[in-house]
């Protein structure tokens, strides 16, 4: 498999599926959106078709090692184009702790604070609701 590109310290978001152009230019929006505080998400898009299907355990050895990278990365996969709230699939790179997935206008919450490690993989995973996606804290 082809590796992903080196974005330093900044998290990817890969698009795993190409057969929605809207879809995934809704997702992009979504990502893009501030939070009320201000904060977004520190992404590096890759819009690769080299990458169309690819699986997230194939992914993590497609990253370039970097001891100073990120923490975390993103993939847009077929469920992320067409479920409400654009569910995006959280891939753990330090731990390989098991994916879970992430409503794309609260990305930022996910990718600020795992890579400065201000929560844990677990306050997510807990947070998420009962089809395992994290939509924000109430």
């Amino acid at each position: 498999m082809k590796m992903l590109p080196d974005t330093w310290s900044i998290s990817p978001l890969v698009r795993l599926d190409f057969t929605d152009q809207a879809a995934w230019g809704r997702l992009l929006e979504a990502v893009g959106r501030a939070s009320e505080e201000g904060l977004v998400a520190n992404l590096s898009i890759v819009d690769d078709p080299a990458f169309d299907g690819a699986a997230p355990q194939l992914l993590r050895a497609a990253v370039v090692p970097n001891r100073f990278g990120p923490m975390v990365f993103f993939a847009a996969d077929r469920r992320s184009l067409a479920d409400r709230g654009y569910p995006v699939l959280v891939i753990d790179l330090m731990k390989g702790r098991p994916e879970f997935r992430c409503a794309a206008s609260e990305l930022w919450a996910v990718e600020n604070n795992l890579n400065i490690a201000n929560m844990d993989w677990e306050d997510f995973v807990r947070a998420s609701d009962e089809s395992g996606v994290f939509r924000g804290f109430a």
